[in-house]
């Protein structure tokens, strides 16, 4: 059996506590209506982040309003009667920074697996070469990723 949820959008809350970092993310759907208007909605997802994971996104400078990756599994829990719903996160990227000191170019992934965090690109001055140049044909590390 597989529970595993994948959404890619822009975060709202962050809220850090001593053994969990309590996100929100925002995913946008837009269309026409039958009488040519535009409808949008936004749908507001739970996310927790504990363990290495949490560690990893403490190092990140992440902000309200970053675009986020976030693979993980689907938590159902009851709270004073009322079903809640998060997602435990298992992976996570960030597709794009909008802090002050951010590099839109870097793209950060970890994941609960991981032993260390993915090292930053470098410099292949020496050699020429771009970052990805020593990455396999089968699309080196990022290959499994679904977009």
């Amino acid at each position: 059996m597989v529970n595993s949820h994948t959404i890619i959008g822009n975060i709202g809350s962050i809220k850090k506590h001593a053994k969990v970092i309590l996100i929100s993310v925002a995913t946008n759907k837009q269309w026409k209506k039958s009488n040519g208007e535009k409808e949008k909605r936004t749908t507001w997802h739970y996310v927790a982040i504990f363990g290495k994971l949490m560690e990893i996104f403490n190092q990140l400078n992440i902000t309200k309003g970053d675009l986020i990756y976030i693979r993980g599994e689907v938590e159902r829990q009851e709270y004073e009667g009322e079903e809640r719903v998060r997602i435990v996160a298992e992976e996570l990227k960030i597709l794009k920074s909008s802090g002050p000191s951010s590099n839109n170019n870097v793209e950060e992934t970890t994941s609960k697996e991981d032993e260390n965090p993915v090292p930053e690109p470098s410099s292949n001055s020496e050699n020429n070469q771009s970052p990805d140049a020593n990455k396999s044909d089968g699309g080196g590390e990022y290959s499994d990723l679904p977009f």
